[in-house]
């Protein structure tokens, strides 16, 4: 099959719904299935500030993310 073929629409398969989809579709939030493709991207391309001690701090002397969270 040449590139061309493959690009185009008629020429892919059809999606199937594997053994999962039901469970992974119901574990992404409502929120993110309604948001606009726009907003999704913009979360999507948000990074965390981590804080400079985190950040430094070997993974034994960092605290849970709930307690990071609320010393930063």
């Amino acid at each position: 099959m040449t590139t061309a073929q493959l690009s185009t629409p008629s020429a892919l398969p059809s999606i199937e719904q594997g053994a999962h989809y039901d469970l992974i579709k119901a574990a992404i939030p409502e929120c993110l299935t309604k948001s606009s493709a726009e907003r999704r991207l913009t979360l999507k391309r948000t990074r965390p500030a981590v804080p400079s001690w985190y950040a430094a701090a070997c993974d034994g002397d960092k605290p849970p993310p709930e307690r990071a969270a609320a010393l930063a």
